[in-house]
């Protein structure tokens, strides 16, 4: 709205009006009447926009309350699952030691929260280098020993580079791992197993990089 109004002005002054202007020509066929659109939210233009009332929009007070704009519960259904995800991927991490005492992990989340998992640990081991690798979205996060964390893109080259270095375990973690497993065993009580309710607590699609769930 500003800037047409400015073009008018500057028409106006200049007594330039040249054909192709949007003053003189909307750029479409001409028609007698246009079809009415319903829009989810009232389509405003702030430029006309004249009061406070009407700057701050329909939706007041706490946006929890209201949920029952669609925007407003697309956005909310997101987080909530994001969150899901993250926490899940907080719990069921697991790194191991590889050749030259680098902390190593995979995840292949079903949502992107490499970011917001790289913090949680970057604070917990403030002092060692470890990698996190997305391979779902070949995407890694390192974190220096006593450096600041960041996250990179790989190419397929770099990604099948880091997942064959991430194959290449200590001999102390191969050994740690064979003690881990016998002990997640140990206390496995046979008769009552109950094998939904470990699927709802651990889903399948994380056990793939857990290291109780892998094969000896």
């Amino acid at each position: 709205d500003r800037l047409y109004d400015e073009l008018v002005a500057l028409e106006e002054k200049t007594g330039v009006v040249l054909a192709a202007s949007p003053t003189q020509s909307v750029g479409y066929e001409a028609v007698d009447e246009l079809p009415k659109e319903r829009h989810e939210s009232p389509m405003l233009s702030l430029g006309k926009t004249k009061s406070r009332e009407e700057l701050s929009g329909r939706i007041r007070g706490p946006l929890l309350q209201a949920l029952a704009e669609p925007c407003i519960h697309r956005v909310f259904a997101l987080s909530r699952s994001v969150h899901r995800v993250r926490e899940r991927v907080l719990q069921f991490l697991r790194f191991q030691e590889i050749t030259g005492g680098i902390l190593y992990g995979e995840i292949a989340p079903d949502a992107d929260v490499l970011a917001f998992v790289m913090p949680h640990f970057a604070d917990r081991f403030p002092l060692e280098n470890f990698v996190i690798l997305d391979e779902r979205r070949a995407a890694a996060g390192i974190h220096p020993a006593g450096k600041a964390w960041f996250l990179t893109k790989l190419s397929k080259q770099e990604l099948d580079t880091l997942q064959q270095a991430g194959q290449q375990k200590d001999e102390n973690e191969q050994e740690i791992e064979v003690l881990f497993q016998s002990f997640c065993r140990s206390l496995s009580i046979l008769e009552r197993q109950n094998q939904p309710l470990q699927q709802q607590l651990v889903p399948l699609k994380y056990r793939m990089h857990m290291t109780e769930f892998q094969k000896k």
